[in-house]
């Protein structure tokens, strides 16, 4: 069994979805965990955690470190056998991932009124009522659309992928985060979350996972 060491800051964030996946895979990990802290990080946290971008989360294998959360997650997912069945539904799986991030990146200036010196709930608020009001129902009714087509309730084929788990769980984050209702209009992708949430090693994980704000 190959020897894995998961690095990321002391909550869930991008880093969960990594989580999720290795849980998933039934692979155990070292959950290295970097003090909320510790950001913006300094050359000396950089070096210390062995951050070969200056950021995280990075997946140690074997000793040898890889950045970069989506990349990281395709990888174990198709070594481990939940990245689609032909290359279609690989590419498929890719497709589906980066059109969700193009929905996440509509959140991103918010973000810094969720957590730290400039938490503000008003602000924070303000600046998401566009994303949630205008983007959230052109990009979830996508999303749902394609959950709807597919009898087995999954985006790709008829189990669970690695795409079904980073959307899964990035939609249920974003409601964390933001305090507010994403899926709750969409039972397709409100029974995928419950799923993911579900599946073997995950369900485990879950269970288990220290307590953090987010």
């Amino acid at each position: 069994m190959p020897q894995y060491k998961l690095t990321y800051y002391d909550c869930r964030g991008a880093g969960e979805s990594l989580r999720y996946i290795l849980s998933y895979a039934k692979q155990q990990f070292e959950d290295v965990r970097i003090p909320l802290t510790e950001y913006p990080f300094t050359d000396k946290v950089i070096e210390k955690y062995g951050l070969p971008w200056g950021v995280v989360p990075t997946l140690s294998i074997e000793g040898k470190v890889f950045g970069e959360c989506v990349p990281i997650a395709r990888y174990l997912g198709k070594i481990y056998g939940f990245a689609g069945e032909t290359e279609l539904e690989q590419l498929k799986c890719d497709e589906l991932v980066d059109a969700f991030k193009d929905y996440h990146k509509k959140w991103f200036p918010a973000y810094e009124f969720v957590y730290g010196p400039n938490a503000d709930k008003v602000k924070r608020d303000e600046a998401t009522k566009v994303v949630l009001e205008k983007d959230t129902p052109i990009a979830l009714t996508r999303f749902e659309k394609i959950i709807q087509a597919n009898p087995a309730g999954y985006f790709v084929g008829n189990k669970l992928t690695w795409a079904d788990i980073y959307i899964a769980y990035n939609l249920t984050a974003l409601e964390i985060e933001f305090e507010v209702k994403l899926v709750n209009k969409f039972p397709g992708l409100q029974k995928l979350v419950e799923k993911v949430e579900s599946a073997p090693g995950i369900k485990e994980w879950i269970a288990k996972r220290p307590v953090t704000q987010f």
